[in-house]
């Protein structure tokens, strides 16, 4: 006697798919208009929770030896764990994220805080109201640039699938950053050879 595991409905699997798809075409026609870094996350933000559960997403990038958040989103109140905030990579769980590639599931926050007591970037999600995370590394050209964190409120949200999610989006969103960062690489030079200039002219004034 064989035993029948249902699975999701073919419709449901059919419409995850097209929304998926709708999804991608849409992003990649932004980044090919040369959309800004925050104007396509912000669309990512209202449009992945069709696909990926979440009431915040961050993003934090690798800052001599920290890492450090640089955009967060959110639909619950978050006024402890932001932009601004840098954590040491040393000896931290995220380091190892980074340097397997292997996204990491928490679907019990306040239990792991127990476990990492030491963690003050734990404490400060627990007190925005963050219960499950899944923590996903970027990279860059092979390598790691830094992390996205998908949060919820609710604890025991995230499971295997949104992580096969989330590789699907890997690339355009790595892509997005470096172009980001590109962009601000050429404002900061045209503003030091823009320094430059008035030092020479300075001078040379009498």
């Amino acid at each position: 006697m064989s035993l029948l595991v249902e699975g999701p409905p073919i419709s449901k699997i059919r419409e995850a798919q097209f929304q998926f798809g709708r999804l991608m075409r849409e992003i990649n026609c932004k980044i090919t208009a040369g959309e800004e870094f925050k104007s396509i996350l912000n669309f990512l933000f209202d449009s992945l929770d069709t696909i990926i559960p979440y009431d915040r997403i961050g993003i934090a990038l690798i800052e001599d030896g920290q890492l450090c958040a640089k955009w967060m989103k959110s639909k619950i109140e978050s006024g402890n764990l932001g932009p601004g905030y840098c954590g040491p990579l040393a000896g931290s769980s995220l380091k190892q994220i980074l340097e397997t590639g292997q996204p990491r599931i928490i679907n019990d926050l306040v239990q792991y805080g127990l476990q990492k007591p030491d963690s003050e970037s734990t404490k400060l999600a627990i007190k925005d109201g963050i219960k499950s995370s899944l923590t996903c590394p970027v990279y860059s050209d092979g390598a790691p640039v830094g992390v996205v964190f998908f949060s919820s409120g609710n604890a025991n949200t995230y499971k295997s699938e949104h992580i096969e999610t989330y590789l699907e989006i890997a690339d355009e969103l790595s892509f997005v950053l470096n172009q980001d960062r590109i962009r601000k690489e050429a404002m900061h030079g045209r503003s030091t050879s823009q320094n430059v200039r008035m030092l020479l002219h300075d001078l040379k004034s009498p």
